[in-house]
């Protein structure tokens, strides 16, 4: 025994436990589901960790399951905002413009900028609540930089030591902001339609959408600056994106492997695939739904675009189109499942829920119908499942061209959805399409190459920022730069300049050695 104890002690390397508080809004689920896992692995590392959240939306889940969870009580004004939202507002509205526009981009700002101004104003003005967060003497604090409200709250407690997250790729304020790298000609922005082909038309297409998901997550942030700036003296309070500029290390939800090729600093870390859950056996009900025809098909667009509030039009050519296959089983989330819009039709089951990572382990899915959300990706591309892809906003324009890239998906145009006979030949093409399989096997056999996983980066970059706190070292000198100087503007500025003299200097050197040589016009002239 005291053999035991003496290896214990002194042969098993000393961990440091840090207390961390992880903030994030409750609000969309894969945010709430990829940032509780985040948490969920620090508490498994030894970390006592705390998930600190906003309650926007009265969604069952917190998203962690071992953190402990502190809930912050929404306000009659986010009540009032979200209603709306989700009754005739931006969420209602999500399948009556297109993904391909700034619309797409920037049709939920002003809701989730006012959501962001209350939750900010919610955490930072609750006295009782800022005194015990300070009091809990947090080693690190851990936000998602999409709602603002977390960053601001860790800076009126005195949290210093914080890290960044996007629980999707990196969006474009944040790199202005560390001074990363932004390059349009060839890697699509983070709310993009567009690839990287690198054609006239894909880099004018890219740019235009790179100044939109900039102002996306810029406009977001004004809001939250609000928030801090009526909280402190007038003229005082910090700046959001400065908080942001001084941050090392941050979490963005993507792959090397399966995202578009891009350079990336190394404080920024990679950590896509934490949130797919381990695979359990489908029960027996699935089963038997799965064992009714050869081919099946899982449709789901997400938590926050629901297929009930889809034009009759769009929904009637999604039916007329499930028709169309009838020796093809369709599993289609629908949150009416009292509707009777499938009644007449034997091969669709309509769901309120499915287990969707199991059932896409399940070699008897022949393809996933879905909007194109990371996650989803994520669990699909790890299962060898073929795609039809609908991004309906933000970053599942993008996240569609990478599955396209690799040959496991087609993207169809949600404003398409109500032209039956396309609708069924995209379908079709995937289903019947043997190439679509075979990119898929391929895709996930590399994915699952053993690979420095993204739980060991978390665990290991949270607790290098334990130990050495903020290292400005490891950030980029680029985040001091002006515009001007962020894309060497300035040196064509003086590049053209120097052009332009240079021409008017040999002008007027050819006239004065003209002039020394007789050739003058003036003389001419006199002549």
């Amino acid at each position: 025994m005291r053999v035991l104890v003496f290896l214990l002690l002194f042969v098993l390397p000393a961990a440091s436990c840090y207390k961390i508080l992880v903030s994030v809004p409750k609000f969309g689920f894969s945010h709430m589901q990829t940032m509780g896992k985040l948490a969920d692995i620090l508490v498994e590392a030894g970390h006592d960790v705390t998930f600190l959240m906003p309650v926007d939306v009265p969604i069952p889940q917190n998203g962690t399951e071992l953190a402990k969870v502190v809930l912050v009580p929404t306000t009659d004004a986010i009540n009032e905002i979200m209603g709306h939202a989700m009754k005739s507002g931006a969420v209602a509205n999500l399948w009556t413009h297109s993904a391909n526009s700034k619309q797409g981009i920037m049709w939920s700002t002003d809701m989730i900028g006012q959501v962001s101004y209350h939750n900010t104003k919610n955490l930072i003005d609750n006295k009782a609540l800022v005194q015990q967060m300070k009091d809990e003497k947090f080693d690190i604090g851990i936000t998602e930089l999409f709602d603002f409200s977390g960053l601001a709250f860790f800076e009126v407690i005195g949290l210093k030591n914080v890290m960044g997250a996007h629980t999707t790729s990196v969006f474009e304020g944040t790199l202005m902001a560390t001074g990363a790298p932004i390059l349009p000609s060839f890697v699509p922005a983070s709310q993009t339609f567009t690839d990287d082909s690198g054609s006239i038309l894909s880099r004018l297409n890219n740019l235009y959408m790179t100044y939109w998901s900039y102002q996306f997550q810029n406009k977001i942030q004004s809001f939250a600056q609000k928030a801090l700036d009526e909280h402190y003296e007038k003229g005082k309070a910090p700046k959001i994106w400065n908080l942001v500029s001084d941050i090392t290390w941050f979490f963005v939800n993507s792959d090397p492997i399966f995202d578009f090729p891009k350079p990336l600093p190394q404080n920024i870390v990679e950590i896509a695939g934490i949130s797919v859950p381990e695979i359990k056996p489908v029960g027996k009900e699935w089963d038997e739904i799965l064992s009714k025809r050869s081919k099946n098909v899982l449709v789901s667009f997400g938590s926050i675009a629901s297929p009930t509030t889809m034009p009759e039009a769009v929904k009637k050519s999604i039916v007329d189109a499930f028709a169309a296959f009838p020796d093809v089983t369709f599993i289609w989330k629908y949150d009416d499942t009292e509707s009777k819009l499938t009644a007449h039709l034997d091969n669709v089951h309509i769901v309120k829920w499915m287990p969707q990572n199991d059932l896409l382990a399940d070699k008897r899915i022949s393809m996933f119908w879905t909007h194109g959300g990371m996650g989803s990706l994520m669990e699909s591309a790890q299962k060898s499942v073929p795609l039809v892809v609908v991004p309906i906003f933000g970053d599942q324009m993008r996240n569609a061209q990478i599955a396209k890239r690799h040959g496991v998906a087609l993207i169809y145009d949600k404003m398409d959805l109500s032209n039956t006979k396309k609708l069924i030949g995209a379908l079709k093409e995937v289903l019947e399409n043997p190439e679509y399989k075979k990119s898929a096997e391929l895709l996930a056999r590399i994915l699952a190459t053993e690979r420095f996983s993204p739980r060991q980066k978390i665990i290991d970059t949270v607790e290098m920022a334990g130990r050495f706190g903020q290292m400005p070292r490891w950030t980029s000198a680029g985040k001091e730069f002006s515009f001007l100087k962020y894309f060497n503007l300035d040196l064509v500025i003086i590049a053209v300049f120097i052009f332009f003299l240079s021409i008017v200097s040999t002008v007027l050197l050819i006239r004065h050695l003209l002039a020394k040589l007789g050739f003058s016009g003036d003389k001419e002239k006199s002549e």
